[in-house]
């Protein structure tokens, strides 16, 4: 048997559902019914809603412990001190310089390496217009 007392969903309460503990209290009176506002209440599946239901309230306990420790006065504060938050303009101009002279090297080796294959291709050339004149000698 299947009864509804409470429907979330459409916001439509019954008013003994303000009762703390109206379900137990009407599982004691309508012990025939399987599935309780939703909720399987016996047979297949029945502890999956007692497990959930008995950490939803251990959920709501630790709820009110957290609250309690908390004081009124608690202010937020920045998990960062003053001395972290701090511009050292030393350490800028010395990664900009560190940058500089990579970019520098880096720019040194690319060009380094664009003569060195434009070498090559002159060579390449020159070896395929000595191949062809032989070829066409032949």
């Amino acid at each position: 048997m299947e009864l509804r007392m409470k429907d979330d969903n459409r916001r439509l309460t019954n008013p003994i559902c303000h009762c703390v503990d109206y379900k137990s209290q009407l599982l004691k009176v309508l012990p025939d019914i399987t599935i309780l506002d939703g909720e399987r209440v016996s047979g297949p599946g029945s502890e999956l809603f007692r497990m959930y239901a008995e950490m939803d309230k251990t959920i709501e306990g630790l709820k009110s412990v957290c609250e309690n420790r908390i004081s009124s006065d608690a202010k937020p504060r920045s998990w960062l001190s003053q001395e972290d938050l701090k511009f050292n303009n030393d350490d800028l101009v010395k990664s900009s310089e560190d940058f500089d002279a990579h970019s520098e090297l880096v720019e040194r080796s690319t060009k380094g390496l664009l003569n060195d294959c434009l070498q090559l291709l002159k060579t390449f050339d020159n070896q395929l217009i000595k191949l062809h004149l032989e070829l066409e000698s032949t």
